[in-house]
Formats: C-alpha cells, structure tokens, sequence
C-alpha cells in the first residue's frame, strides 16, 4: 500500500513538474506566409516590473497595462512582393526567377509608414524575410525613392543577412548574428547612400508564466536580444557613422505563431529604458487617428489623358474603416487609393478614419493638392469664323469688330476651366481698284459690282460691271458683292482725262457702237497715228497704225466691252469704249 501511495505522489510531482516546465520553440511554431497578428501598443516606464529579471519559472504581470493603439501585422507570401522582377533583373535571373527569389525570401511584411533617411522619404517599404528550421532573417529590403527622388522600385539584398532569431529556442541558447544593409543609390543618379550594421548577441534568458491584457500564458520563454546599430550616412562622400544601443525582450508561447509580449528600448549607460510595448490582443475600441500623404505632391495632368494620379499614403492607426473625399465627393473606401484629378486647379483631399467598434469613433484630415498643367501645356482649341470685313461678329455675347485670335474662357466637357482661341477671319474680298488705260477695274472677279461717284456716293445709273470708264475727273469707288458680303472700295482719284479724251469729242466719230457685225468704222479730222484696242484688263488686242483720217477696223472679238485708243499725230490720245 506504501508503495503505491508513494507511486501516485511521484506522478503527482512529475504531472506538477511538467506542467511548469520551460518548453522549446521551434520553427514549425512560428509565422509562416500569410499569417495576420492583431497586436496592442503602448509605451511604459523604464522601471517596471523589473523586466530584466532572468531566471527559471517566473511570473510576469503586465495586465494593467493600457493600450494606445492597434496594429493589424499581415505576413504576406513573396508573390505579393512589388521588388521581385527588379531584384530578378538585376541579378540577370531571367528564366529562374521564382526559383531564385524563392531561396531569398518566402515571406514579406509591407509599412503605410514613409521611412526618413537624408533628404529622402522612402515609400511602399516592404521588409523581406528567410524562415528557415534554423532562423528567421531579414534578407531584402525593398523601397520607392521619393519626394524628390526616382519613384522607381529599389530592391536592396542585405550584405550579409540579419537574422532575428535562432530556431529552435530553449532556456539557455545564446547566439550572435551580423547583418549589413547598404542602400547606395549613386548609380541611379542620386546622391544617396546609407550603410546599416546590426550586431545582435541573444540569449534565451527566462521562462515563465505571463499574464497580458489579453489573457494568461502559462508557458512562455523569454528571448533578450542585445543590439549594436552602426549607421553611416554619406555626407559629402564620407560615411559618418552613428552607433546606438538597444535591447529586445521577446516572449514565446508555442501555441501563438507570434511572440505573445514585445517590450524594446534603448540601452542609456548600460541600462533598458524600455519605452516600446507590443502584445497579442484581441480587437479593442480605440479612436482612430488620421493622418496621411501623397505623391506626387505636385501632380500634373498628362496632356494625352488630361488626368493627374496621385498615390495616397495612410498612416492613419485604429482604424479599420476609410473614407476619401475630393471636394466633398466621396471618391474611394480603400485603406490607400489612387486618387485621380482632372483639372488644373487646387483640390481639397479629405481622410476619414473611422473605428468600426465605435460609430461615434472617427477623425477626419484635410489636405490640399495644386494640381499643374503639363510642362508642355494642353493643346488650345481654336474655333475658326469668319466675317465680312466692315461687319461686326457676335459670339459668345461679345462683339468682335476686327479680324484676330481672340482668347475665351468657357467650361470643357470633362467641368474644367478651359482656354479656347476664338480665330475670327474677315472673308476673302478683293477691295483694290486699279486703272489701266482710263479704265478702272475692281480686282475681285465674279462678283456683283455697283459704282459710284465718291462726291455724293450715288449709285452711277448702268455702271454695274467690273470695268468702269469715267467720263469725267473725280473720285469713284464700287460696291462689291461677293462671299454672301457686300463692301465699298476705297475711293479712288480719278485723273487720266484731258481736254482730248472726252468721250464725245467731235473730231473722232467710231460707229456702229454697240457693233453688231465685225467692221468698226473711225473717222478723224487729223490723221490717225495709231489705234489700240484693249480688253477691260488692260491687254492690248490690236494694234493698227493706219497714217490716214479714215480707217475700218476689223473687229473679231467676243462679246463684250472694249476701249479703243486712237492717237493723232498731234499727240492726242482719245479714248472710246467699244461695246459689242
């Protein structure tokens, strides 16, 4: 009987003693692609609880502990990587790209967050990492340059990779790791280079039970991780480097793919001044906090599609719910839209965060965005008219009196403020009178013609064509019709008639006229030099030098009116229109 009480006491203590005892973690334990971990923050004091006991079966109590925000942590596999092709490309992994990439990284974590290094931002931060049985490290870093920079895709693989934990963990294991990081971007053009070393000695330093606010682990060991950060920036082609000094306490428990409690700070004289808190929580009510960016901070349209995009950029925390607005119109509920704009003026760009556990939990930002023409400007629309040179044109309630382009402001079809060039054209008309021989022609042909004497501006009766022989001295212009327009001519000084050149001079007789057959008789008191017959233009036809008083010309000509000049041998040039 003894010795079976003694039996069940025994296997009382061993079922006691294991229950207690300190665990091993393993890889297989840990995160693995496409893990999400909602998780608390907070910040604490740099002397509680006496966090940097070590030790064998302790207890910690952090249930006080009071949240400031949470964090939604996603472990994406590699495929959802924006750095792959790039890092393929450069390596020259053209046909076993996925193969390759796969042996870097078979996991990635992306950050809303812009990372300040020099002058630069970086964007779409995205920090690659290797699981393995043995550890879990960081191997490529990948980044956009902006705000100022390439907004290209800029994958770094670390020098020597970081490794963030040994695999498997036990009470006990220690390890050292050396990771280096060197982002150089002078080969692309800008003056940007920043070398990180990471010198991490770990050891598995406690096990216990720890209660958080989210509930109670029975069986956690503790990993401590003491970390040597030299960072060296290029300035002025030197590499300045800065050390610090910072420890990472980290607990594990194996049902929990992700250390269950995180607390972190700097080390100031050789002590943890921890300052940073993350633990595994359930969703708590928190009010959101807004707040973002966006690139390009100038857009300008494109002149093909007349649209400008900008990329927004949330860094915006407890919140699970968003509302993006331009002018008021609600344009997206994405945590992190594209945002399109069509025109060149100012925008107003309005966040709201909003906590779903809460209705009333919101907060709201607003930002302004000038959105620019292209470099290049758009292309001006120009709208032609035209319009009878002495006429005024009304357009768009304005009365344009002179030819010219003529700027108008209106609304484009995409509600825009637009630019259109009015080209407003007199029509085409020939004004000009020129004389030939006695005889005014008007230069536009095809046309309605009216004469008349400038004097009065009377219509001369009959005088309808497009040649016009005055009679006497004096100043004529002609009323032309033509192109659905009716214009006067500037008037023109008449002048080409002397005492000889009247039409009715009795020393030269010319008939029949008008001539209906085709011999012209002409008869003068002196003898006639010399005879030209002209067209209305001004082309000599004929010409005759009959050295007699009497002459019969043979006339062949078409139809139509003709000026006949007979010269005497006295000089006396007399003019006489012909109609046939």
């Amino acid at each position: 009987m003894k010795s079976l009480k003694h039996i069940l006491f025994l296997s009382f203590l061993f079922l006691a003693f294991s229950s207690q005892a300190q665990i091993t973690y393993s890889a297989s334990n840990f995160l693995n692609p496409g893990d999400t971990v909602r998780i608390s923050k907070t910040g604490i004091s740099p002397l509680f609880n006496n966090i940097t006991t070590s030790g064998e079966d302790l207890e910690w109590d952090f249930s006080y502990l009071t949240a400031s925000e949470q964090e939604l942590k996603t472990f994406y596999p590699n495929t959802e990587s924006s750095y792959k092709t790039v890092w393929c490309l450069q390596n020259f992994y053209l046909f076993n790209c996925s193969e390759k990439f796969d042996e870097l990284t078979n996991m990635l974590e992306k950050s809303n967050q812009e990372v300040n290094v020099g002058d630069y931002n970086f964007q779409n931060v995205q920090n690659h990492y290797k699981k393995s049985d043995e550890g879990f490290a960081q191997t490529l870093y990948g980044f956009a340059p902006g705000m100022g920079a390439l907004n290209i895709p800029v994958p770094i693989e670390y020098t020597h990779y970081d490794t963030l934990i040994h695999f498997p963990l036990y009470f006990g294991r220690q390890d050292s790791s050396y990771g280096e990081l060197d982002i150089n971007l002078n080969s692309v053009g800008v003056a940007l280079r920043r070398k990180t070393v990471t010198i991490r000695e770990s050891e598995v330093d406690a096990w216990g039970k720890i209660t958080t606010p989210y509930g109670t682990f029975e069986n956690t060991i503790r990993l401590r991780t003491d970390i040597t950060t030299i960072d060296s920036l290029d300035i002025d082609s030197v590499l300045v480097p800065i050390t610090t000094h910072s420890v990472e306490y980290l607990w594990f428990d194996p049902n929990f793919s992700y250390p269950v409690f995180k607390a972190s700070g700097n080390v100031i004289f050789g002590f943890p001044t921890i300052n940073n808190v993350e633990y595994i929580d359930s969703l708590r009510c928190f009010e959101p906090y807004a707040h973002f960016a966006f690139w390009p901070l100038t857009p300008s349209l494109d002149s093909a599609t007349h649209k400008a995009t900008v990329t927004t950029y949330n860094w915006s925390s407890s919140a699970d719910t968003y509302q993006w607005y331009i002018e008021d119109e609600l344009v997206s509920t994405e945590e992190q839209p594209s945002l399109e704009f069509i025109c060149p003026e100012n925008y107003d760009i309005r966040l709201i965060a909003s906590n779903s556990c809460n209705a009333s939990f919101k907060d709201t930002l607003d930002l302004m965005v000038a959105v620019l023409e292209p470099a290049s400007g758009f292309p001006v629309d120009t709208l032609d008219y035209e319009k009878c040179p002495s006429d005024s044109l009304l357009l768009f309630n304005t009365y344009y009196d002179e030819a010219g382009y003529y700027p108008y402001y209106t609304t484009s079809h995409l509600g825009c403020d637009s630019l259109v060039m009015l080209n407003v054209q007199d029509k085409s008309i020939d004004l000009e009178v020129v004389e030939n021989l006695g005889t005014l022609t008007s230069n536009q042909e095809n046309a309605v013609y009216q004469w008349v004497d400038c004097s009065s501006f009377e219509d001369i009766e009959g005088e309808n064509e497009q040649t016009f022989s005055p009679e006497e001295n004096g100043n004529y212009a002609v009323w032309i019709t033509y192109n659905a327009c009716t214009e006067l001519s500037e008037c023109f000084n008449y002048t080409s008639l002397n005492v000889n050149n009247k039409l009715d001079n009795t020393e030269i007789s010319v008939y029949p006229n008008p001539l209906k057959g085709s011999l012209l008789n002409i008869n003068s008191a002196s003898i006639i030099k010399k005879i030209e017959l002209h067209n209305t233009k001004g082309q000599v036809l004929q010409t005759i030098m009959p050295n007699k008083t009497a002459f019969v010309l043979d006339f062949h000509q078409k139809s139509g009116v003709y000026i006949l000049l007979v010269e005497d041998i006295k000089g006396n040039i007399n003019r006489i229109k012909v109609v046939k």
